[in-house]
């Protein structure tokens, strides 16, 4: 585990919220209503040039949103597949840790998306202290996982 991937348990949630909120706006978005004049004959002879007026529902650009929805949503389902798993090792990994002070660190930072002198604080500590048990931690977890 890096930081890298503990900061991005708080950016896979902003990003499935974006994705949603993207589709929503789609489906709210209502068809395009257009209006044209066409020309045409009189159908009884004598045959006379005339124009029609006709409207109605733009149905290609409905089918490239419907099409559009279904890709987003299609990477919705992947991307929220994708961020669950991420999240779960996050919280797994921090739950293996020992140390009630640092899994409280690890916790406040990047489950809870505190600063950390928000955690400092929360810790009765100095700020240096949290981000110097968060670097050592991840190092001393780095070696044991290379071992």
């Amino acid at each position: 585990m890096d930081k890298e991937s503990l900061k991005d348990y708080q950016k896979s949630e902003q990003k499935i919220k974006s994705l949603e909120r993207r589709i929503e706006n789609l489906k709210k978005m209502a068809a395009r209503y257009e209006y044209g004049a066409v020309k045409g004959s009189n159908p009884d002879f004598p045959y006379q040039p005339m124009s029609f007026h006709v409207s109605g529902y733009n149905i290609r650009e409905d089918e490239k949103k419907r099409i559009r929805i279904k890709n987003l949503e299609s990477r919705l389902k992947k991307q929220k597949a994708a961020a669950e798993q991420e999240r779960l090792e996050v919280e797994e990994f921090i739950a293996g840790i020992e140390d009630t002070t640092t899994q409280l660190a690890f916790t406040y930072l990047y489950l809870d998306g505190m600063t950390q002198g928000e955690a400092a604080k929360k810790l009765h500590m100095d700020q240096s202290r949290v981000s110097r048990k968060i670097d050592d931690y991840l190092k001393s977890h780095k070696m044991h996982k290379n071992l």
